[in-house]
């Protein structure tokens, strides 16, 4: 249990890297209650007790040599599930950066966020799951796998009209992870960094897929 904060390297007076664990925090389940009452009566079940033990990891590293910046999310809900999100970025310029954590005006916050859309290009982003039991009981109350994989179907139909392969691989990996619920991981990985301003265009384009692999995975 505990409290860390370690990797941390600085740049001409910007933190450039930094990564922040928290060990085992205990979250009463009647706080979670107030929010959700399904989860809290979920946690009871699970937990046995009128405690979750909660685990979170956030990183962060921006290489000046290269403009690239990555972050991480991780959360760890104990006997429930493990979550890690990594993002991937480039073109993000060392004085925007720096203008961003200095400033506490939220117009030239805004207007740095702007400036930075304009530059920032898309690398990568990936999501990882383990499960522990936390898809077994939602699920219990679920409609049957065979219709949740038909709805999730009808919907990817529509949205990844253009991209028949990469729905399908994401299809597959949804419908392996309900029907074992142990892990799912997708990821997003562009052979050449990708604008942010151009993401949607050139995915409405149904070309975005030359330059970006999608690999996902489910069991």
């Amino acid at each position: 249990k505990g409290i860390t904060l370690d990797n941390i390297s600085r740049d001409d007076g910007l933190v450039t890297a930094a990564n922040l664990n928290i060990e085992k925090f205990i979250v009463p389940i009647g706080m979670i209650a107030q929010e959700n009452p399904d989860f809290a009566r979920i946690a009871r079940e699970v937990t046995g007790s009128d405690e979750v033990m909660v685990s979170v990891e956030v990183g962060s590293d921006y290489d000046v040599s290269r403009s690239a910046y990555g972050t991480i999310l991780g959360v760890d809900v104990s006997a429930f599930g493990d979550l890690t999100l990594k993002v991937s970025l480039e073109d993000v310029p060392f004085e925007k950066l720096k203008a961003l954590s200095n400033t506490n005006d939220l117009l030239d916050t805004l207007e740095t966020l702007g400036e930075l859309n304009e530059t920032v290009s898309f690398k990568g982003v990936s999501i990882h799951y383990v499960d522990g039991v936390l898809a077994d009981k939602v699920l219990e109350k679920a409609p049957p796998t065979s219709q949740l994989n038909a709805i999730i179907r009808q919907q990817l139909t529509l949205f990844l009209a253009a991209y028949p392969v990469e729905r399908e691989q994401i299809l597959d990996a949804v419908a392996g992870f309900l029907e074992n619920k142990n892990a799912f991981s997708m990821e997003l990985e562009a052979s050449t960094p990708i604008p942010i301003k151009d993401l949607l265009n050139k995915f409405i384009s149904g070309q975005i897929n030359r330059d970006l692999v999608v690999t996902a995975i489910g069991s």
